[in-house]
């Protein structure tokens, strides 16, 4: 069920109708709203919140009941709120190395990445790789690599790679100066559409997932979707469904559909992962995760977590 505090307008066009009609129309579940306190409705309150479509309820105390009451016919007919099962998972597993193993036995796996100090290195280990690569910088006080320039992609060539580095270095040095380099990573090239998936502890909700469009488009377009935890393949499914970018694992114009059921099962292991080590993971983050041609599963490109406080020191 969906709640929110309402305010009923005082006098006519102080607020629309429209975003909860909108609301309403893209749910299924049960949206009402509710206000603290019993007060006398004016003529334009009433007639907002027949335009809205949806229930305004009075006091917190019936505003309960309603909640009780839903919940129960819910319950009754087989829909309960699943239980969060107890955390199965080992702290070692959140080492560093040992989290892009486990989650590639979830159905999210890596690209095939090596790391690299020098500039001759980092072309020796691209070679093995196979070109084209990716090549990134590495460092503890940057974690958005794109936002500072420490990206470039589709490197063809050693020489390609060796003035990749030389350029990384002087722009992070030009432009974070206190920031220090540990090393550059070399990746090889994935194609495909950009997701982003991550789980995280949410204060009022519990543990939550999110999914939609990933890279540059997280910020840029907002077609994102959230559910509780834990997910099921039903909920997996039906939030890919309600993505913008549905169309384009569809296949979009042309193009050929991407693999969908890997994007699932990436989202049911990430649920699954969070719940089994949540005693010590605050959040994880994947973006972007690569959904690559139907048949060819999914790449986590760029996985980000954090520990709990107590846990981080």
């Amino acid at each position: 069920m969906l709640a929110f505090e309402a305010r009923t307008p005082n006098r006519e066009g102080e607020r629309s109708a429209i975003p909860l009609k909108e609301l309403k129309k893209r749910t299924d579940i049960p949206v009402f709203a509710f206000n603290r306190m019993e007060y006398t409705i004016s003529e334009v309150g009433r007639f907002y919140q027949e335009q809205t479509g949806i229930p305004h309820l009075q006091s917190m105390p019936e505003t309960i009941r309603a909640m009780k009451a839903l919940a129960f016919y819910a319950k009754r007919k087989g829909n309960s709120v699943p239980q969060i099962p107890l955390p199965t998972g080992q702290k070692k597993t959140l080492q560093a190395g040992n989290i892009e193993k486990a989650l590639s036995h979830l159905g999210i796996s890596s690209p095939v990445s090596r790391f690299a100090k020098t500039a001759d290195e980092a072309a020796k280990v691209a070679t093995k790789i196979g070109f084209p690569v990716a090549l990134k910088i590495i460092s503890e006080e940057i974690s958005h690599k794109t936002e500072v320039g420490g990206v470039m992609l589709g490197l063809s060539t050693q020489a390609e790679v060796r003035k990749g580095v030389d350029i990384l270095r002087k722009r992070i040095k030009k432009n974070n100066k206190s920031q220090n380099l540990s090393g550059y990573l070399l990746q090889e090239m994935v194609e495909g559409i950009e997701v982003i998936v991550g789980v995280r502890e949410d204060p009022l909700y519990g543990p939550v997932l999110v999914a939609g469009a990933g890279g540059i488009l997280v910020e840029l377009v907002r077609d994102i979707a959230f559910c509780m935890l834990p997910v099921n393949k039903p909920t997996a499914t039906k939030m890919i469904e309600d993505l913008s970018i549905n169309k384009l694992i569809q296949g979009f114009r042309g193009s050929k559909p991407a693999d969908r059921e890997a994007l699932i099962d990436a989202i049911l292991g990430l649920s699954k992962f969070y719940l089994g080590h949540r005693p010590w993971l605050s959040d994880l983050e994947i973006n972007p995760l690569i959904i690559r041609e139907k048949g060819k599963g999914v790449r986590a490109v760029d996985i980000r977590f954090h520990l709990h406080k107590k846990f981080n020191k």
